[in-house]
């Protein structure tokens, strides 16, 4: 915290209490809320961050309710130098002041809560699953989505400069595959934790929703619509989870689940020429499944030659 984080939430009264800085419809400032809401913290004062540079100023009449906090009256610009510098020099959403102190990055906004709460360490594990994750599905999304999308608005909301060296043609087939099988590996962890529980109900962990789905609560929409993997095709559980938490409306989450697949639709548009020649994620569990041989003729059994042994069948499927 520096003398001027402090002079700015001082001067506009965020010092006190707990001041949330966000854009409602976004997946990180969407896990906030929601992670703010389990945690108990339900009396947040909003502040609408806007994609300019706009100055400190009321919500104007003519704003949208879906794209705003519900009771919020203020809102300011992600490039205005006030947000900019009481953000360090790095403005991003969500940004959180609790009592003057200043929280970032939504997943750690999570852990921060669960320690808080003392959350069971079971939700804890899968939050830092989730944390480590972090890094994989920014690059995902923005490689095989965002990016095209930024680039055919000339960068307008974004920082140039972070989706340069993304999208088709910026990155070698080493680096595509690295990252896909760490979605896959992922996921296919996710699935499997959704195998043994005795009902699919829209939870990760018991029968009600815990910080450990705040912090997981966009990774399912993220993935699919902007970056357009085949989610419900290739990890049907943890789709039908999806599908029933996003049913149930968790509190803080309205803008996000209204607003957002407007946005996923524009990304699904830029995308559409390149994915239609190939620069399309889904290759790269097409190509897992290509390579797949299916058990029973994986070694046809040629008259009078000895089957191959269990051992040697299951060598062959790495």
């Amino acid at each position: 915290m520096t003398p001027e984080n402090k002079t700015i939430l001082t001067r506009n009264g965020w010092d006190k209490g707990i001041v949330g800085f966000g854009f409602a419809a976004s997946e990180a400032s969407c896990v906030a809320a929601i992670a703010l809401v389990i945690a108990g913290k339900k009396d947040v004062q909003w502040v609408n961050v806007s994609f300019d540079d706009a100055e400190f100023a009321d919500v104007q009449e003519e704003m949208d309710d879906i794209m705003k906090y519900p009771n919020s009256t203020k809102i300011i610009g992600v490039k205005d130098p006030v947000y900019k510098t009481l953000c360090g020099g790095s403005p991003q959403v969500p940004t959180i002041a609790i009592n003057g102190q200043l929280y970032q990055e939504s997943t750690e906004i999570v852990k921060m809560l669960a320690d808080e709460i003392d959350a069971p360490m079971s939700v804890k594990n899968l939050i830092d699953q989730a944390i480590g994750f972090n890094e994989t599905m920014l690059n995902t999304v923005k490689h095989w989505g965002w990016c095209a999308m930024h680039k055919a608005q000339d960068y307008a909301m974004v920082n140039k400069g972070h989706y340069l060296d993304y999208g088709e043609g910026n990155k070698d087939e080493q680096w595509e595959r690295v990252t896909t099988n760490e979605v896959k590996a992922f996921f296919s962890y996710l699935e499997s934790l959704l195998e043994n529980k005795t009902e699919i109900n829209g939870y990760f962990i018991g029968q009600s929703m815990t910080l450990a789905d705040a912090a997981l609560f966009n990774v399912v929409q993220s993935l699919e619509l902007i970056a357009g993997l085949n989610v419900k095709g290739y990890y049907p559980k943890l789709y039908e989870n999806w599908e029933i938490l996003k049913a149930s409306n968790p509190e803080g989450s309205a803008a996000y689940l209204n607003v957002f697949p407007g946005f996923a639709e524009y990304v699904t548009q830029a995308n559409a020429e390149g994915r239609a020649k190939g620069f399309d994620i889904n290759t790269y569990w097409a190509r897992e499944a290509s390579q797949k041989v299916p058990e029973e003729t994986a070694q046809p059994v040629k008259e009078a030659t000895p089957a191959p042994n269990e051992s040697d069948d299951e060598s062959v499927e790495v």
